[in-house]
């Protein structure tokens, strides 16, 4: 006997999609992967994301040739460069963009007294 619960899970995963995972050949159409644990195609030269759905290498090329259409002749060796300075701005940010913890604690101990 099955149930309405068990009908629901049922139907849940039959409709459960397949994700697609990233392949280190995506480069080439100048795509790395999502740093956030899900595999999601971030393209190196304008930094957009895409969906799991468009890492086909069909619709990478397509993302390429449409929206820069200047660099798709490039080799593969152009968008490795571009995924270190990618990374290196990333990081360079991340250091500037970084909270003193003391120097928090104290303007919020000073605007505690104010009050």
């Amino acid at each position: 006997m099955h149930t309405n619960i068990d009908k629901f899970v049922k139907r849940k995963a039959e409709r459960k999609r397949k994700r697609r995972k990233y392949d280190p050949e995506y480069i080439s159409f100048g795509f790395i992967a999502m740093q956030t644990g899900a595999d999601l195609p971030l393209c190196v030269v304008c930094l957009q994301t895409l969906s799991n759905d468009a890492m086909k290498p069909e619709k990478l090329k397509r993302h390429l040739t449409t929206m820069h259409s200047d660099v798709d002749s490039k080799p593969k060796e152009y968008f490795e460069r571009q995924k270190k300075l990618y990374f290196k701005q990333k990081g360079k940010l991340m250091a500037c963009t970084t909270v003193n913890e003391k120097g928090l604690r104290v303007s919020y101990l000073v605007a505690l007294t104010y009050e």
